[in-house]
């Protein structure tokens, strides 16, 4: 998957990418989660908000 193909997908299909995807780094605040994962040349970082119960994502990379 490439980063363009994983932003542009709905929320469902970047979840289930995720979870293939290996954990390199992971910061937990009071309020939000903050995860990096890899996979493959792509790295996706994933930002969790408790407060407004959203989820962010943002892809940099080789793809």
């Amino acid at each position: 998957m490439t980063k363009d193909e994983f932003l542009t997908a709905n929320q469902a299909e970047q979840l289930k990418v995720i979870k293939t995807a290996k954990v390199i780094w992971e910061k937990k605040e009071e309020h939000r989660i903050m995860t990096l994962y890899k996979l493959s040349g792509l790295y996706i970082q994933a930002c969790v908000s408790k407060m407004e119960q959203t989820i962010q994502f943002d892809c940099f990379g080789n793809q």
